[in-house]
């Protein structure tokens, strides 16, 4: 695709891993962007990302705002490693000062992030342009699950 949308109308799961929870915590995004999603700071949401070239996750809370509102300090040097249904591989890529909606992935890069459309035997893929993941707006309302994972999490 040429664009990092997706075509209306699906209805949006994030899923991620709550801290000291065996269950995924699914929260919608509201119409627009990922970084649209807010979390209430009474869930105490933590999400796992592997600091290069140490052997332990990171964790960090999302607090409210959503994605946009996680910064992660310099000089930590992040990545977070996303895997998708049917994928057998983990998609990386650097996460700079600013946290995740500081994330840029270069053009050159190439980047896909696979989403599983609810109701539907394949993956629904969409680049990620420059800008990184605040600039990928799911419009409403599709019916979409990204999962995601990170190192050392089952």
């Amino acid at each position: 695709m040429e664009s990092s949308s997706i075509l209306a109308a699906l209805s949006v799961d994030i899923r991620t891993l709550a801290k000291k929870q065996p269950h995924d915590l699914r929260y919608p995004p509201p119409c627009g962007r990922l970084e649209g999603s807010t979390i209430n700071s009474s869930l105490n949401v933590g999400v796992r990302t592997s600091v290069k070239e140490q052997s332990h996750d990171l964790c960090f809370p999302l607090e409210c705002g959503g994605l946009e509102g996680s910064s992660i300090l310099s000089p930590l040097n992040v990545g977070v490693r996303t895997s998708v249904k049917e994928q057998s591989h983990d998609l990386c890529f650097p996460l700079e000062c600013g946290g995740l909606e500081g994330s840029s992935i270069l053009a050159p890069l190439n980047v896909d992030i696979c989403t599983f459309v609810k109701k539907q035997p394949h993956d629904l893929c969409f680049p990620l342009e420059c800008g990184g993941l605040q600039g990928s707006p799911i419009l409403a309302p599709l019916n979409v699950d990204i999962r995601t994972f990170v190192k050392k999490q089952p």
